[in-house]
């Protein structure tokens, strides 16, 4: 097929189709190299690690603002430290809400004239199992971490504060929210359980 065949059908596919998508408009074959050296990028666009971030927010309880520090460094005084925060983010159903998420990578992104600060982070969100929301013992708000293979990029302006999340240490992945810390946090948990 000639591309301006190949464009033609592009106009042409308005077909019904079974199933959740129908994929169309195809393109000459071309090989990954080729792919690659047509989407090399700038040379310009530079990408700039950051292990160090001040997180201005207002407490819920008395309206002032608040300063939370917050670490991403593999090598913080001989050990790694990698914070958490609550961040506010989107469900599937593109319904407003806040998780707590372990920060992995914070960095800038400039491509053009254009400049990006976003973080790799690992959300807290899977579901927690059999042993419920809040621990019978502890009393703290019980976290689970999804699989290290389903981080995301979320962008630095989403977060909301810091958090202090501590391990299980018995249950893989599993974190306690340590709500205790202030009153603001101790509202903003209680409201999240109360979802």
């Amino acid at each position: 097929m000639s591309q301006g065949q190949l464009e033609d059908e592009d106009t042409l596919d308005d077909q019904p189709f079974a199933g959740h998508l129908h994929i169309g408009a195809p393109q000459v074959p071309v090989t990954l190299a080729a792919v690659e050296e047509g989407n090399t990028s700038n040379p310009n666009d530079k990408l700039q690690e950051h292990r160090y971030l001040k997180v201005n927010y207002e407490s819920i309880v008395d309206w002032k603002l608040t300063t939370d520090y917050l670490r991403c460094n593999p090598n913080f005084h001989g050990c790694e430290r990698r914070d958490c925060a609550l961040i506010r983010t989107l469900d599937k159903d593109g319904i407003d809400k806040c998780i707590f998420v372990r920060l992995l990578f914070m960095f800038k992104f400039t491509v053009s004239n254009h400049t990006f600060e976003l973080a790799l982070v690992l959300p807290m969100d899977a579901p927690t199992g059999s042993r419920g929301g809040v621990d019978r013992d502890l009393g703290l708000t019980r976290l689970r971490a999804r699989p290290l293979a389903s981080s995301e990029f979320i962008s630095l302006q989403s977060i909301v504060r810091g958090a202090l999340l501590v391990p299980d240490h018995d249950h893989d992945r599993d974190f306690f929210l340590v709500d205790l810390v202030d009153t603001d946090m101790f509202l903003r948990a209680k409201l999240l359980r109360s979802f």
